[in-house]
């Protein structure tokens, strides 16, 4: 059974054989733990942590596409980093040091184009470890709410941002724990109705630690997301005229701040 880390390192092979001379080979330096002991009485300021070893990692590095430019996250000058799969969780506070310089991680997108299947998934990790630890969930009932109120906002937000014709685009959003669901669901959702409630089904089952997906396998998601349709009525730029912009990448830019708002709402409860 092929593996979603062998499919994902099978489609950067495909970039680095198109376009060997934009592959290169980079580290990720994690931060310094904070010093351990320590505290008003003791004048040494703890133990220092230990900087963790830099990871070598082959990856892409390209200029940030125009249309990616927000101005707040993403602002011009800055670029986009392909990281081979590495089995290392990287993380905002993480460095990548390539030969750009050592560029600081503005936002992690969080979805990825299987190698084989011209789908779309969504991977929402449901640990959501360093926002728990941010947030002190100290409670395995709250870590497991803060896990599912972000999922299901999030995919809501894919799920209202996808274009609708008939409505096939949006019914297809398939969400699933440990695994992207796989094929194409034979439906229509106009309203985005049925499609949340399947989601909200799913996330009542998550908890802390869990990773949670949602995955669509419609041949043309592709184009929703990144454009490539020619100009006509219905589109603008490659894009619908009712997702400009697509739909998932725009969710990547308000991930932060949707857990941090929600994080700030279960601290006062």
């Amino acid at each position: 059974m092929t593996t979603i880390r062998a499919r994902v390192t099978g489609a950067f092979d495909k970039l680095a054989a198109k376009q060997p001379d934009a592959i290169q080979t980079g580290t990720i330096q994690q931060p310094t733990p904070t010093a351990s002991g320590g505290g008003p009485s003791d004048p040494t300021g703890g133990t220092p942590g230990t900087t963790p070893a830099a990871v070598s990692a082959r990856m892409a590095v390209f200029e940030v596409a125009e249309r990616r430019i927000d101005g707040t996250n993403i602002k011009a000058g800055d670029f986009q980093v392909i990281i081979e799969p590495i089995g290392l969780e990287i993380t905002l506070d993480d460095m990548v040091i390539c030969d750009r310089g050592t560029l600081t991680i503005a936002m992690l997108d969080a979805w990825h184009r299987a190698a084989k299947r011209r789908s779309m998934i969504w991977c929402a990790v449901g640990s959501f470890g360093d926002q728990l630890r941010a947030f002190e969930a100290k409670t395995k009932r709250k870590q497991d709410t803060l896990g599912r109120r972000v999922a299901l906002d999030v995919f809501r937000r894919v799920i209202f941002k996808t274009p609708v014709d008939k409505g096939p685009a949006r019914a297809n959003w398939q969400p699933s724990i440990g695994a992207p669901s796989s094929g194409v669901v034979d439906a229509t959702d106009t309203d985005g109705a049925a499609t949340v409630a399947k989601v909200k089904a799913v996330v009542a089952r998550m908890h802390a630690g869990d990773v949670i997906y949602l995955a669509n396998n419609l041949p043309y998601i592709m184009k929703l997301e990144e454009g490539g349709y020619p100009d006509g009525p219905k589109t603008v730029g490659g894009f619908s005229r009712k997702a400009p912009a697509g739909m998932v990448a725009l969710t990547v830019q308000e991930f932060q701040q949707i857990v941090k708002q929600i994080g700030i709402e279960l601290s006062t409860q």
